[in-house]
């Protein structure tokens, strides 16, 4: 019997649930290297360090395994060259599919400007 297969909503709720993390997609239309992970899924940027990065990689490794037609490819950054990395990609662009971010200004600046979507209602109930 075939198990079910993690959907990418699941996925996104798991990552929601890290530690300080904030989950969020970018804008459809977004192209550039990171619009795809080439393997017909999606990509994401993540902070290292642990234990988050351990329990994010477990998290992809899961849904990667029950989506093989569909997975998703991560790449992890330091905290410092993250918050450039991100901004410059998203400004021009070329961000990936998923990306963490901190709720607050920079968030909300990009959600203004229609550059990221919000997942919050994805994951949390009779939010409005």
């Amino acid at each position: 019997m075939k198990q079910p297969q993690t959907s990418r909503r699941s996925f996104l709720a798991l990552a929601a649930l890290t530690p300080f993390a904030v989950a969020a997609t970018t804008a459809c239309g977004t192209s550039g290297p990171g619009a795809s992970s080439g393997n017909g899924g999606a990509s994401m940027w993540f902070l290292s360090g642990e234990p988050n990065q351990t329990n994010m990689q477990k998290a992809i490794d899961a849904f990667n395994q029950a989506n093989p037609d569909n997975k998703i490819a991560v790449t992890f950054f330091q905290n410092d060259a993250y918050k450039t990395k991100i901004k410059t990609a998203i400004g021009a662009n070329q961000a990936p599919t998923i990306i963490y971010n901190w709720g607050g200004g920079t968030l909300k600046t990009y959600a203004e400007a229609n550059q990221v979507e919000d997942l919050t209602s994805g994951w949390i109930p009779n939010r409005t």
